[in-house]
């Protein structure tokens, strides 16, 4: 399987110590999709949750890991052909010097494709 290295690309159009705002831009031709689903391609959840994290990782300067979901929901499936553009919201609140309280949104327009509630922890420097 591919890597998700050029799965999508994002900028960050606004952010502070507590938001951050991006746009998502995916790659609709990506191999992912030949398997998730041959003819009705559909962005899987957990690449969903990987373009947060990738987001958060950025704005903090450091990589990070889920520690605890406290709620995933995906509202409405994201289908690459036709929402190849997203928004991305994410709130965070800092619990300790290792750890984040994270509150996202993916959304294409008006519609909210997936929100998410977990913790983040930096992940250990090898």
């Amino acid at each position: 399987m591919a890597g998700l290295n050029d799965f999508f690309t994002y900028q960050i159009l606004e952010s502070t110590d507590a938001t951050i705002e991006a746009k998502i831009q995916l790659n609709p031709t990506h191999a992912l999709y030949e398997g998730h689903f041959p003819g009705n391609p559909v962005v899987p959840g957990v690449c969903q949750v990987h373009m947060v994290k990738t987001i958060l990782s950025h704005h903090l300067e450091q990589k990070v890991a889920m520690g605890e979901a406290k709620d995933v929901k995906f509202l409405s499936m994201i289908q690459p052909q036709s929402m190849n553009e997203l928004s991305c919201e994410i709130i965070l609140q800092k619990l300790d010097e290792q750890r984040y309280k994270v509150t996202a949104r993916l959304n294409h327009g008006e519609t909210m494709c997936m929100r998410l509630r977990a913790t983040f922890n930096f992940e250990e420097k090898k």
